[in-house]
């Protein structure tokens, strides 16, 4: 069922047992996906390979870059923490 139809099928009143179901589980579906992380899950974010070498990290670090240049992953907690901040 797509969204779509589940618009339809709420406001024409064509209550089916079987589309019913459908339709809740995708209205669940949709309020779940607008919800936020309380934190983000920073193992998922693995980034590129400028990110990975340390020495470049480092490097980046030491002349004050907070964010990968080429994917835009945090290098540090601060940088971290500003944008767990921004997301919430």
């Amino acid at each position: 069922m797509t969204n779509e139809e589940a618009i339809k099928y709420f406001e024409h009143d064509r209550f089916r047992r079987a589309d019913a179901c459908e339709a809740v589980l995708l209205i669940i579906a949709a309020l779940r996906a607008q919800q936020t992380p309380a934190t983000l899950d920073r193992s998922r974010w693995e980034g590129c390979i400028c990110c990975t070498l340390q020495s470049q990290v480092r490097a980046r670090e030491k002349h004050g870059y907070r964010y990968c240049e080429h994917c835009g992953r945090p290098l540090n907690e601060e940088a971290w923490a500003e944008l767990e901040r921004r997301i919430k």
